[in-house]
């Protein structure tokens, strides 16, 4: 893999990033809020109900599962509101990315339609025709 298609694969994935970060921000929200009235629920249920030791512990590992769930939500919202605060600081990035994006692909186009025209071998000139078609049929 050389190095332009690491980089267009990278911006790609940037671009992808950029443009779901507010989507997935609300998401995990809204997971953590479902968590917390869960959490809720379950502390309710040990201070309200009377219970054996066996289901005190099946409480107490469902509240430590919810825990769990929430601290990795929570961590993943950390992370991302931090790349918000980086795309806020540089309100063209998305653009930025974008236009980077686009210039890469046009340049792919040209390459896939690039052929040779011989200065002096004109004779040559069937070949590398031949050549570019065959390039042609196999981008297709």
């Amino acid at each position: 893999m050389d190095m332009v298609e690491v980089y267009r694969n990278a911006t790609e994935q940037l671009q992808q990033v950029v443009s779901q970060t507010p989507q997935r921000i609300k998401k995990l929200q809204d997971l953590i809020q479902q968590t917390e009235w869960e959490q809720q629920d379950l502390l309710h249920l040990a201070e309200l109900d009377v219970f054996s030791a066996s289901q005190g512990y099946d409480i107490a590992r469902q509240i430590k599962k919810v825990r769990l769930k929430r601290r990795a939500y929570k961590d993943e919202l950390e992370a991302l509101l931090e790349l918000r605060k980086v795309c806020n600081n540089n309100s063209k990035l998305e653009a930025h990315v974008s236009q980077m994006d686009k210039k890469l692909k046009e340049d792919e186009q040209k390459k896939e339609k690039r052929g040779y025209h011989p200065r002096v071998r004109s004779d040559l000139q069937s070949t590398f025709q031949k050549i570019h078609n065959k390039a042609e049929v196999r981008l297709k």
